[in-house]
């Protein structure tokens, strides 16, 4: 055996030894998820060995495919457009190609941000003989490519250095790192895209410090109703437990939505546009290899991602007709290096597509002299009804309100009474870590959040103009303007868990909790994070 065979020999031997240790661990650690969606197509079970998501193993192992994926060019038939310009589920496009879904299989171009490439030319994907013709949409984004089939499995490649080779492919997904069973699409799910960001990029927080990311790939899917986002991570539990709070807390009807770089673009069905940059990691939930702070008074160069996150940002609305056909692409290595892309109608009657980067005043129109593929939206503006929750309760003694909390939407109003006059706050929460699955919102299981709770601005600078008793309850009771206050949270019942202060849903009696099964590894690591800021254990 050649040295070369030898190396290719020893590097697909780890990568199975490394799947099999990694489902050893899931199957013997405490609060790993026991549901498991491997592909129901028996001849794609080798694919468990595919090198996407192997930690360590990524960019060490060769491609045994001279060719690296590419196959025979694609023939006329397919009918397959010069650029992509629009990712819609058969088209997609990444940092070196674009892509095209037809009966089933996948066709590639070289293309830069989804204009092709002088001299390239499309070519028919080399896949899995289990995928090929089985593709039902696909989605890109920087080095990742994934694809859903007719059972619904979700297949990832993580395509390094270009390379497209068809041993890359995976159907694994989940904890722990990527290692895990597999999944297959959510039922109801209306649009979805994935997203990569890699840790060489950069973003700004919500309090303008510039950051690299962690390294995250999400995919971000749309609900039935039109104003859900879940979003899914490779690493985290294949569950319906994460969602992005859309537009207008939640309440704006959605049309469609796209992603590139943890940066979303989504249009209401009202023509409004708007972006919003979102993962596990910027919300603040990766307690395990994330630094965080709810503090205002932080160093300008400190490491540590602002929370809460960066919300949403409307966009100007293009001066034309716009249709739900959007798309946003990266042209740079920093968050704000992204393109909106909006098919739409100038002013002139002509058809074509609206561009602007993502930080631009104003659109640049391209006409395609094509009729238009997407819906035309129409500026009215739908939105559903709030689901924000009441809890009534105290703190230290002192009546309390949390009038507006939202599972999924940060910043809830609470009102505290103090001998006639109330002290108005802010309660920010987002998610945590959890290596176990649970179902969407809240129900009886507590749910926990990072959380704090904020003294507005102009309260905090005029404090000692305050009522005596306003003064006191800060001095007291609370940390200054900023004071931590991890939660868990169920359908009837908000408790502060280090301060055991507690609400109940409209002040009637809660129901008794549920207790989480099994033990969650990740809610350990996150007590684990806490009890340093903190200085205790929780106790309630």
């Amino acid at each position: 055996m050649n040295q070369t065979r030898a190396r290719r020999t020893s590097r697909t031997i780890a990568a199975g030894v490394a799947t099999l240790l990694a489902a050893s661990l899931a199957a013997a650690v405490p609060g790993t998820p026991a549901a498991a969606d491997p592909p129901s197509d028996l001849r794609c079970a080798g694919l468990a060995l595919g090198s996407t998501g192997l930690p360590g193993l990524r960019d060490q192992i060769p491609s045994v495919d001279p060719n690296r994926g590419i196959g025979a060019i694609s023939p006329a038939s397919a009918k397959l457009p010069k650029d992509v310009v629009f990712e819609d589920g058969r088209h997609a496009i990444s940092n070196a190609y674009a892509f095209a879904l037809r009966r089933g299989t996948l066709h590639v171009r070289d293309a830069d941000a989804g204009r092709a490439k002088k001299g390239s030319r499309w070519h028919r994907l080399t896949l899995p003989s289990c995928l090929q013709g089985a593709i039902t949409s696909v989605s890109a984004d920087h080095e990742l490519l994934t694809v859903t089939t007719t059972d619904g499995q979700l297949y990832s490649h993580d395509m390094p250095g270009n390379d497209l080779s068809a041993q890359r492919w995976t159907w694994r997904w989940g904890p722990f790192l990527w290692l895990g069973a597999g999944m297959k699409m959510f039922p109801g799910v209306v649009d979805w895209s994935i997203s990569s960001f890699n840790a060489n990029e950069t973003f700004t927080d919500s309090a303008g410090r510039r950051h690299h990311p962690i390294g995250v790939a999400t995919g971000y899917l749309l609900r039935k109703d039109r104003r859900t986002i879940t979003y899914i991570d490779p690493w985290l539990p294949v569950d319906e437990s994460r969602e992005m709070c859309g537009p207008r807390r939640g309440r704006l009807i959605l049309a469609s939505l796209d992603a590139s770089g943890s940066t979303v673009l989504a249009a209401g069905t009202d023509g409004s546009l708007w972006t919003r940059l979102y993962d596990f990691d910027v919300s603040g939930a990766n307690s395990m290899a994330g630094s965080y702070t709810w503090q205002r008074d932080v160093a300008p160069d400190s490491a540590a991602f602002q929370l809460p996150a960066p919300g949403w940002k409307r966009q100007p609305t293009p001066p034309g007709a716009v249709t739900d056909r959007v798309t946003i692409v990266k042209t740079g290595t920093d968050a704000s290096d992204r393109e909106l892309r909006v098919e739409g109608r100038n002013r002139k009657g002509r058809n074509g597509w609206w561009r602007k980067q993502i930080g631009a005043s104003s659109w640049r129109f391209t006409a395609s002299g094509r009729s238009l593929a997407g819906k035309v939206l129409k500026a009215h503006t739908e939105l559903a009804t709030s689901r924000d929750r009441r809890y009534v309760g105290s703190i230290a003694g002192a009546p309390a309100v949390v009038s507006n909390f939202n599972s999924a939407c940060s910043g809830a109003d609470l009102a505290v009474k103090l001998d006639g006059a109330t002290l108005n706050l802010r309660l920010h929460s987002e998610d945590v870590l959890r290596q176990v699955e649970r179902g969407p919102g809240l129900d009886d299981v507590p749910r926990q959040y990072n959380a704090a709770i904020e003294i507005p601005g102009t309260t905090w600078r005029n404090l000692s103009k305050a009522p005596p008793a306003v003064r006191s309850f800060v001095a007291s009771h609370l940390d200054g303007q900023i004071t931590e206050v991890p939660i868990s949270v169920t359908a009837t019942r908000l408790r502060m868990r280090y301060q055991c202060w507690e609400f109940t849903l409209d002040g009637a009696p809660a129901r008794a909790d549920r207790p989480a099964d099994p033990l969650d590894v990740g809610l350990l690591l996150n007590a684990f994070k806490e009890v340093p800021a903190q200085g205790k254990l929780a106790s309630c």
